[in-house]
């Protein structure tokens, strides 16, 4: 199944912003493809986000507390975290590749009511949640860990009232430990935050808004990959999700799904242009509209040669993790843009 399959004409799409405002128009509407393959719509992914926060409700996790997030590329990353954006709740992303003992100190520093987790992390997330702190679920089967299904087996209404929740992501930890970086709550509807926080970033990095297929290259608990997916759920876009980036699997999927954004790292341009000079030549980048890279300086060699092979469309981003909590700061997770 692909975007293309599935999209309206240009001529009939709309201007809806906000998951949840573009969830109730547009249910049947593609939102994620997992990298196995599996759809899961705008309705569905609706659905299950809001079960799960009421589950989290219905175990006191309130207004304003702290949820750690340690998960693949998957769409239970999309459902915690739409869960809890809609109803006050903090997600705390937790860096997939960090050791137990890293991981345990983010769940302490961050004070987390709960962690959910997946059992491709299992050993990890076991031997950091030995402390006992929180409510416990996994993705499969992780030892102490209560299933993720219990957490879709809540209610699905919408919550009452809508608030605003927030990401606090941690800092890489170079001059001590890992710190979180928290941005006051708005009081904001999530919609209007968050949907209009998206149209303005996209229309910055030259991203469609409306129906568009985003590729997401990098692990979402980096704020770059993070930002490029949520933005195009948020203005109605598609996210198909790659669990290992290779050169190679990168271009099947811009191919075979149209993919018109995504954002990159320049190790990722080194690769691509890499390959062999008959593969690149056969590749089908005619799709793509905007690359937006950051997390390492781009030579200007290599920034001309991609666009040389995909045209105009790479954008390079100026940001960083503690720069999104400055006090009083509230227009949600865009960047500094500059190309």
């Amino acid at each position: 199944m692909t975007l293309n399959e599935q999209s309206p004409p240009a001529a009939t799409r709309t201007r809806e912003l906000g998951f949840w405002n573009i969830a109730t128009a547009h249910r049947e509407r593609p939102a994620v493809i997992d990298a196995d393959g599996t759809v899961t719509t705008f309705g569905a992914l609706l659905e299950r986000s809001r079960r799960v926060a009421g589950a989290l409700r219905s175990l006191g996790v309130e207004h304003g507390d702290h949820v750690a997030v340690m998960l693949p590329n998957h769409r239970s990353f999309f459902e915690v975290m739409l869960g809890a954006l809609e109803s006050g709740l903090i997600v705390v992303p937790v860096n997939a590749h960090l050791a137990a003992d890293e991981v345990a100190h983010v769940l302490a520093d961050s004070d987390a009511k709960a962690f959910i987790s997946h059992e491709a992390l299992g050993p990890v997330a076991a031997a950091a949640a030995t402390g006992g702190r929180g409510h416990l679920f996994a993705v499969g089967r992780v030892g102490g860990f209560r299933p993720y299904q219990d957490l879709l087996a809540g209610h699905g209404a919408a919550p009452r009232p809508r608030r605003a929740g927030a990401t606090m992501m941690y800092t890489s930890g170079t001059t001590g430990k890992p710190k979180g970086v928290r941005r006051r709550l708005a009081s904001a509807d999530p919609d209007e935050l968050y949907g209009l926080t998206a149209e303005v970033t996209c229309r910055g990095f030259g991203v469609p808004v409306g129906p568009h297929t985003h590729l997401v290259c990098g692990p979402l608990y980096h704020a770059g990959p993070f930002v490029g997916a949520f933005n195009s759920l948020h203005v109605g876009g598609t996210v198909v999700l790659m669990d290992k980036w290779t050169p190679e699997r990168c271009l099947e999927l811009i191919a075979e799904h149209r993919v018109e954004s995504t954002q990159m790292v320049p190790t990722m341009f080194h690769r691509l242009l890499s390959l062999p000079a008959g593969l690149r030549e056969a590749a089908d980048v005619s799709s793509v509209k905007s690359v937006f890279h950051t997390g390492a300086p781009c030579p200007v060699t290599v920034k001309q040669r991609m666009m040389d092979w995909w045209g105009p469309v790479v954008y390079e981003t100026l940001a960083g993790t503690a720069g999104h909590g400055r006090k009083g700061h509230p227009r949600g997770y865009g960047a500094d843009l500059g190309r």
